[in-house]
């Protein structure tokens, strides 16, 4: 989002890296910004005979860094009439562009009015909190719409029971500004009641590694009422636990007593313009572990890389290149002890100069040369970790004095990036 003419440059690069990055194209538009929209979609199922159906609306407004960290559906305050539009609307185009499967339609939501965002053409994350209160097994149907079938009901006969809520359980540390937290699972107990699902491929011992996404489970709860359905997914968050690495449990318990989330006024730029910086209580939680694993013995235990093997891959009539390593077993390194990261960047130091990384990551752009005169605080490099980017300061005022990295480069934990001289 740009409200200066001078940011545009910045921004645009930044948007043009990710584009690139992800999807293989770095080109970019200009929209019209919301100051605070809501998030809302619409899932929709659509068969090959042209009968497409949709199955409500879901807010997905809690957000950090336009990623959803929790849904509910049905959407708080969402009037009748703005509710039938959405739908509507939804329908009204996936069936002019004879859409199939089952699907997403993203809208952003102000006032009375809405704005179309995108069409997700696969399963959501978070299409469980529909299942809870429709009933109707989405994944299913998908699979069922991909071999031809029809539709099997109609759109009267698909109804809300209740509401449910979905807390996306990530191996971040929110009192850290989210920062990714690889490392092993020494505990990982779930929540056992009758109005909970989790969905989840972890357990006790499991190791999150820094180079992926950092979902660990999805966490689902149904209540009769909205009241109901917050009450019970508190208590499903306070039986949920996990030790080894820090997560956003935390983030999700203070989020569900926030008032402004309890009288439904959350919009996209909620958590972090008022909600952290107003309510969120940083909590003590375990020390988070750097992308190596210590073993009984020890031993650090650090995830090592083969060598790089390169691929053109043809997708749609479109070439990428893709670039793969495989994960070799476990190679022993001295005896240390496992490390928290100091800072909120991906960075460490003492403010001695000598700024390191604090886990495996990729270093994306450099934004000094030497002898480039800086201030503390001042952006040094970008980095990326996890699928997520931020920002490598300096530590103190002084000059350049060595890079060390180049932009492109991947580093792991430890690898010193700068140093500057005061």
């Amino acid at each position: 989002m740009v409200r200066k003419a001078e940011d545009v440059e910045q921004a645009l690069a930044g948007a043009q890296r990710e584009g690139a990055s992800y999807f293989g194209s770095g080109e970019v538009y200009v929209e019209k910004y919301l100051d605070h929209p809501r998030h809302i979609e619409v899932q929709i199922l659509a068969d090959e005979s042209g009968k497409v159906l949709h199955l409500y609306e879901r807010d997905c407004s809690s957000q950090r860094r336009h990623q959803k960290l929790l849904e509910e559906t049905p959407a708080p305050h969402l009037s009748q009439d703005l509710r039938r539009r959405l739908t509507e609307a939804a329908v009204k185009g996936a069936t002019a562009l004879g859409y199939t499967s089952a699907g997403t339609v993203e809208c952003m939501v102000s006032g009375e009015d809405f704005y179309f965002l995108e069409v997700n053409t696969r399963i959501q994350v978070e299409h469980p909190i529909t299942e809870a209160i429709t009933g109707i097994d989405i994944v299913k149907e998908q699979i069922k719409l991909a071999a031809g079938a029809p539709l099997s009901f109609s759109q009267e006969e698909v109804s809300q029971h209740g509401h449910a809520i979905e807390c996306r359980i990530n191996a971040e540390d929110p009192s850290r500004n989210f920062m990714p937290s690889p490392g092993t699972l020494t505990r990982f107990e779930l929540p056992h009641h009758p109005w909970v699902r989790v969905d989840t491929a972890c357990y006790q011992g499991y190791q999150v590694l820094p180079f992926y996404d950092s979902l660990l489970a999805k966490l689902v709860v149904w209540g009769r009422t909205r009241a109901e359905a917050i009450e019970r997914t508190l208590c499903a968050l306070k039986h949920f636990k996990i030790e080894g690495v820090a997560t956003t449990i935390p983030f999700h318990l203070a989020m569900l007593e926030d008032q402004g989330f309890i009288e439904g006024k959350v919009y996209t730029t909620y958590v972090e313009q008022d909600f952290m910086k107003r309510s969120f209580k940083a909590t003590a939680a375990p020390a988070p572990q750097t992308a190596a694993a210590v073993s009984p013995t020890g031993e650090n235990k650090a995830p090592v890389r083969g060598e790089a093997r390169n691929f053109e891959v043809d997708v749609n009539q479109k070439v990428f290149k893709v670039q793969v390593t495989e994960l070799l077993e476990e190679k022993t390194t001295s005896k240390v002890a496992t490390k928290p990261a100091k800072k909120s960047e991906h960075i460490h130091s003492h403010e001695t100069g000598k700024i390191e990384a604090t886990m495996h990551g990729l270093v994306k752009q450099i934004e000094v040369e030497t002898g480039t005169r800086v201030k503390k605080g001042q952006r040094l490099a970008i980095f990326e970790a996890m699928k997520m980017e931020s920002d490598i300061v300096a530590d103190i005022d002084g000059a350049v004095q060595e890079i060390k990295v180049k932009a492109g480069q991947t580093v792991d934990n430890g690898t010193l990036l700068f140093v500057l001289a005061k």
